[in-house]
Order: structure tokens, then C-alpha cells, then sequence
């Protein structure tokens, strides 16, 4: 009942995937909105098509074809196309997925299953199957209705679609500008969080520093001096290699590595240690702080005379100076990390706080404590040079290293800048995968614009021309026809503030000092959007501004 100790339970499931589920349901969804936008952007298209095929419509059901007949034979050309997109779809992933395995960092779970077999298979076939349905049946039902005298007796000439039509058509239309200014918003909120995060100080100068690990087992490093012993002739091997400025080993490494945390009490503070708070323990030889570059705002660093058999001595951090001694000189302060008097360690130094919990946590309250009073046997070497390469170190480290004991490996070699960015890989991967596909849903509600606009002045090329004939100057053109594709886009962007809004809420676990409703996000998306697709509104306005009167007058 009095033990210091406590465990949590959880599913091996949410062990292996729990760090990124929130990730890959956000990719999800992203992928969800950009198969509705190109669904969406294909029904318009067939729209389009089954508009072009009034007349041909119409002669089959006065032939006697009934409507249902009509409907199976346009869905049948739907799902034609559906099969073979998804086929195209299905031999570009072969191709992509490799390359997005070889770009995904390494810390996501199970990566090593991730390609095209009989799951994916199943599911294309069941996604272009529902798609080519779904998404089909709304221009062949638009079709199948078809008033037959009227589609027969009408010639081309001053021909206007019906309503319900070009109705639909602008429906569908907001719907991709909705769904593409959801993807947008979430993608901005995503990247704009990770460059946050990229710029977060990890509290160490991470430039020209090697890390590595070294483990000594204790098979053969049972006794503290024998690891120490060992220890401290590394350390000064390292430093007198050429291009080495400074050497210090830890258990922890920033942004990320923490050894281990554990109950502390301040003396004079009321509770026993087992009812203290919790600390961040790091084990740190002399020369630590220089090497990684961690500020020290005041008192002294560990110098070698802090041995074992001297005084236990123990520097803080900021954060924790903050909490336990507001307003008071922590220098002299003692503090402990068990019941025994001998456990007291008398604060020497406050250094600037550091990241070992990752970029995205606050720092915790930390001590610091110089290993020859705690020995560690798997440690890490850090080596800060004088203006070389240092992994150009790595080959004459591992030949210090053999010499001492040719059982000893060297492992986890990488700079401290590496560390850093290898820590953010997972948001970074992120933020590009649904910056693509945001770009994809602009692209698609582009075309959609485009489509629908260039259709209209097609059909309004008797009454364009006329309207120049009549003396309407080319601007008077553009701003007519812009206007008219500008409505359903300004709707879709209306309604897709309303399910950005919804919708992000379900990002808060991904985003950094960000929240789901960042005006400068939501205005610059809208304004990216409007961009768009004013632009896709341009090239069917200019080509409608040039038409010849007479021309038009004549079709």
C-alpha cells in the first residue's frame, strides 16, 4: 500500500498505434473529401454529357426505350468509368505507395505492411463500385426525364438547358468548393502548426554535435568504478581526437530521450518523498552543459571533483525553479530523492530549461545529477567539434572505442541536429501528405468551376452574341459571365467555413499552439479559394468576351 510505484494498462493496440491514430484518421478523412470532390466533379461532367445527348435520349424512349432502361444504360456507362478509374487509380498506387513508404519516417508503427494486396484490392473494387453507383444515378435519373416532344422539336438554335439541370449542376459545384475549402483549411491549420513546431527551441545548440550510444553490460561492468573507470577514458580519448571541442556524456538526449523521472522532495517543504512531486532525472558527466550548449543562468556546472565520494550536488532547471522556489535564491536549497538523509543533494547551479519530452510538451521540472554520484551504464557520448563534420568522427570513435573493449559497439550515431528533425518527421509527413491532397481538392474544384462556367457559355452563345451585337463591351462580358460562376463558388465557400469549422475541432490533437479556428488560416484559405476560382472563371469569360455576333447569330 505505501509503494512509490504505479502502472497504467492499456491494449497492445493502442501501444503500437496510439501516437499517430489521431494522424491517420486526419488522412482518412482528407482522402474521404477528396474522393466526394472528384465524385462530385464527375457527376457534373456526365451531367454535361447527358445534356449533349438530349436529343439521342429522347429518340430511344419515343422508340419505345422505358426510363429505367435509359437509367441502366447510363449507369452501366458510369460504372465503366468508375472501373476504370479505379484500375488507373489501382496501378498509380502501385507505383506511389513505395515512394510514400521510402518518404514516411520510422516511427510509425507496422510501416513495414504497408502496400497493395488482396485488402486494397477488395476495397478499390468496392469504392469505384459504390462510386460509379451513387454518383451515376443522379445524371441518369436528370436524363431519364426528358419532356420528348420538346428535346425533338428543338433545333440548336436559341436552344437554353432546362432548370433543374443547370440546378443540379450548381449544386454540385458548391459542394466541391465546400468539401476543397475544408481540405484547405485543415491542411493550412496542419502545416501551419508544424512550422511551429519546427521553430521550437529545444533548448540546445544542436549545430556540430555527434551523439551516439555506448552500453557496457554488466556482466562484465558489475562494480560503479569499473563503468566509471571506463567512462572517463572515453571521454578523454574523444576530447583529444583532432576537430573536438568539448565531450560530455548523459542519459538523455534533447529533443526526446528522457532516462527515467522519478519523486523528489524540497527540504523544509511539508509530505514525505513519497508523496513529492515528480522529476525529470539526468545523469550528466562535467562538461555537459558547454557541449550541448544548454545556458547556465546561474550558481556552477559539475566539475570533476564532484565524485562519488563527495557531497551529492544537483543542478535545476528553470521550470523548476519557477514552481518550488518562487522568488527565492534556490542556490544552497537541498533537495531529495528518497528517506534518507545521504539522499539529500544540495542545488549548485540552475541551467535554462530544455526539451526532453519532445517539441511539443512544456519542459518538466528537471535535476540534474553528475553520474560519478549515480552511475549509468548505457549512456550517451556527445561530441561538440570545432568546425568539422562530425559524423566524419564516427570511423575514429568506434576505433577508440575497440581498443578499450572490442565487445562494445557503438550504436545510434547521428548529429543532435538529425535527432531534432527526425523527432518532427511524423508531423512533417503528415502535414505534406494532407498539403497534397489539399492541393488535389483545389486542383478538382477548379476544374469543377471551369467545367460548369465553359458549359454555360456554350449554351449562351446565341444570347452572348446578341448581347454584343446589342452593344455590350467585352468587360461587360467578363463580369457577367464571372459573376455567374463566382455565385455557386461564394456559396460552396460559405458553407464550407461552416464544416471547416465543425471539422477541425477533430484536429486539436495534431495541431501546435494553433487553433482550429485561426483567422489568418480560415482568411487566407478563402482567399486562395476565391483566387482559384476566379481564375477558372477567366478562360471561358475571355473566350465567351471574343465571340463574333454574326457567328453567333447564325448558329
Amino acid at each position: 500500500d505505501h509503494s512509490p510505484f504505479s502502472f497504467n494498462l492499456m491494449s497492445a493496440r493502442e501501444f503500437i498505434v496510439g501516437d499517430v491514430r489521431a494522424t491517420l484518421w486526419t488522412l482518412m478523412g482528407a482522402v474521404t473529401l477528396v474522393l466526394l470532390i472528384a465524385l462530385a466533379n464527375v457527376a457534373n461532367l456526365l451531367l454535361v454529357r447527358a445534356s449533349s445527348r438530349e436529343k439521342e435520349i429522347s429518340i430511344r424512349m419515343a422508340l419505345g426505350a422505358g426510363r429505367w432502361r435509359i437509367v441502366r444504360q447510363l449507369l452501366v456507362e458510369s460504372l465503366t468509368l468508375a472501373a476504370a478509374g479505379g484500375m488507373a487509380g489501382l496501378l498509380l498506387s502501385v507505383w506511389s505507395v513505395p515512394f510514400l513508404v521510402a518518404m514516411a519516417p520510422e516511427n510509425i508503427p507496422r510501416l513495414q505492411y504497408v502496400g497493395v494486396n488482396s485488402v486494397v484490392l477488395g476495397w478499390t473494387a468496392l469504392v469505384s463500385l459504390l462510386s460509379g453507383t451513387i454518383f451515376g444515378l443522379v445524371p441518369a435519373f436528370q436524363s431519364s426525364r426528358v419532356d420528348i416532344n420538346s428535346a425533338l422539336k428543338v433545333n440548336g438554335r436559341g436552344s437554353t438547358e432546362a432548370r433543374g439541370k443547370s440546378r443540379v449542376r450548381q449544386l454540385l459545384v458548391v459542394l466541391e468548393t465546400a468539401l476543397a475549402l475544408t481540405v484547405l483549411v485543415g491542411a493550412g491549420l496542419v502545416a501551419k502548426s508544424f512550422w511551429r513546431l519546427s521553430s521550437v527551441d529545444s533548448g540546445a545548440r544542436a549545430e556540430r554535435v555527434l551523439t551516439a550510444q555506448v552500453f557496457l553490460p554488466r556482466s562484465r561492468y558489475a562494480e560503479n568504478q569499473q563503468v566509471l573507470g571506463f567512462q572517463n577514458r572515453l571521454l578523454e580519448k574523444a576530447l583529444a581526437m583532432p576537430g573536438v571541442k568539448n565531450v560530455a556524456m548523459t542519459g538523455s538526449l534533447p529533443p526526446d530521450v528522457i532516462d527515467f523521472s522519478d519523486n523528489f522532495s524540497v527540504e523544509g517543504r511539508p509530505g514525505g518523498p513519497n508523496e513529492a512531486d515528480v522529476a525529470d532525472i539526468i545523469l550528466i558527466s562535467a562538461g555537459y552543459f558547454e557541449t550541448l550548449g544548454i545556458p547556465l543562468r546561474e550558481g556552477r556546472v559539475f566539475t570533476d571533483s564532484d565524485s562519488s565520494d563527495a557531497p551529492r550536488v544537483a543542478i535545476v532547471n528553470e521550470t523548476m525553479v519557477q514552481r518550488y522556489f518562487p522568488g527565492q535564491d534556490p542556490i544552497g536549497k537541498r533537495i531529495r530523492q528518497g528517506p534518507r538523509e545521504e539522499d539529500y543533494m544540495q542545488i549548485v547551479g540552475v541551467a535554462a530549461n530544455a526539451k526532453y519530452r519532445g517539441l511539443k510538451e512544456p519542459a518538466e521540472p528537471a535535476i540534474y545529477e553528475p553520474l560519478p554520484q549515480n552511475p549509468e551504464r548505457g549512456i550517451f557520448l556527445a561530441i561538440r567539434t570545432n568546425g568539422v563534420d562530425p559524423m566524419s568522427l564516427v570511423t575514429a570513435i568506434r576505433q577508440q572505442l575497440f581498443e578499450m573493449d572490442p565487445e562494445i559497439p557503438l550504436s545510434q550515431t547521428r548529429t543532435l541536429e538529425d535527432r531534432i528533425s527526425k523527432s518532427i518527421a511524423q508531423p512533417r509527413f503528415g502535414a505534406l501528405i494532407i498539403v497534397s491532397f489539399a492541393t488535389v481538392a483545389l486542383m478538382l474544384a477548379c476544374i469543377g468551376v471551369y467545367a460548369v462556367i465553359s458549359y454555360s457559355v456554350v449554351q449562351r452563345t446565341h444570347e452572348i452574341g446578341i448581347r454584343i451585337a446589342l452593344g455590350a463591351a467585352r468587360r461587360d462580358v467578363l463580369k457577367l459571365v464571372v459573376r455567374d460562376g463566382m455565385i455557386p463558388a461564394v456559396g460552396g465557400m460559405i458553407l464550407g467555413l461552416g464544416g471547416a469549422l465543425l471539422l477541425t475541432r477533430l484536429l486539436s490533437d495534431l495541431l501546435f499552439e494553433v487553433t482550429s479556428t485561426d483567422k489568418p488560416t480560415l482568411m487566407f484559405t478563402c482567399l486562395v479559394i476565391a483566387i482559384a476560382s476566379v481564375a477558372a472563371c477567366l478562360v471561358p469569360a475571355q473566350r465567351a468576351s471574343r465571340i463574333d455576333p454574326m457567328t453567333a447569330l447564325r448558329e
